[in-house]
């Protein structure tokens, strides 16, 4: 009776290290792109598209989407992100999927398919940078357009904290103009300021987040159906939104 008993220990015995000797596959990423990835690609309205990801440790990613040349306003988001055992990123945000390829010369952005755009493929790499400081955003800013004479918007910036960041905006040259004053907050590179901090009724979010453009600021909403809402603090059809410059 010992034998049977042990031919299948030695059996269960050689199951066991067989199964320990095979490659294991897991979900879990193979490396983290715990950091930002911007830059432009092409649209399919013929503009460019200025992209900034920003991918968590957490699995958590947020994903902002400038329109170059034309009047849409910023878009930002937040989903989800995982990354296969060939190194693909799969990152779901309510508006869709995104899918990347991390590479030496940065992110790539895939199509629907989850291939290359091969010969254009360059065109789709968002380089890897380091999210904007308080200190990169501290300072007076000018609504794009100022010439030297006429209306002047001015967009002041401060920060209290490392996160907390004072935003305010007047006007000179006009009779009336916007005003506007509140407190935001800094993370994943771009100042969020709730309007209801403001104005109690309103339910948009304000978004301040670096533009393509060097020393460029663009204020819009978190929502595009809010957008009307940066018009009620301004007078003469006037609005927050806009391009700002740095100021020396």
């Amino acid at each position: 009776m010992k034998q049977p008993i042990f031919t299948f220990t030695a059996v269960l015995l050689f199951t066991l290290l067989a199964a320990a000797c095979q490659p294991k596959t897991s979900s879990a990423p193979a490396s983290s792109p715990e950091e930002v990835h911007t830059g432009p690609h092409p649209g399919d309205d013929g503009n460019g598209i200025g992209t900034t990801v920003t991918f968590h440790p957490d699995g958590t990613v947020v994903k902002s989407t400038h329109y170059e040349k034309t009047d849409r306003p910023t878009m930002t988001e937040s989903g989800q992100w995982k990354m296969n055992d060939r190194g693909r990123i799969t990152a779901v945000f309510p508006s869709g999927k995104l899918r990347f390829q991390p590479g030496s010369k940065g992110m790539e952005i895939l199509d629907i398919h989850g291939h290359s755009y091969h010969k254009e493929h360059e065109k789709y790499i968002l380089r890897k940078s380091s999210a904007k400081d308080s200190a990169y955003f501290t300072g007076n800013w000018a609504l794009e357009g100022y010439n030297g004479k006429g209306y002047r918007q001015i967009m002041k910036i401060h920060g209290e904290t490392a996160n907390d960041i004072m935003v305010s905006i007047g006007f000179s040259g006009a009779r009336k103009g916007c005003q506007f004053s509140g407190k935001g907050v800094l993370s994943d590179g771009q100042i969020t300021i709730p309007l209801n901090n403001t104005a109690p009724d309103m339910k948009g979010t304000i978004i301040i987040r670096p533009a393509d453009e060097n020393e460029t600021l663009s204020l819009s909403t978190l929502n595009p159906e809010d957008r009307n809402e940066l018009m009620y603090f301004c007078g003469g059809g006037a609005s927050l939104a806009g391009d700002y410059k740095k100021l020396p």
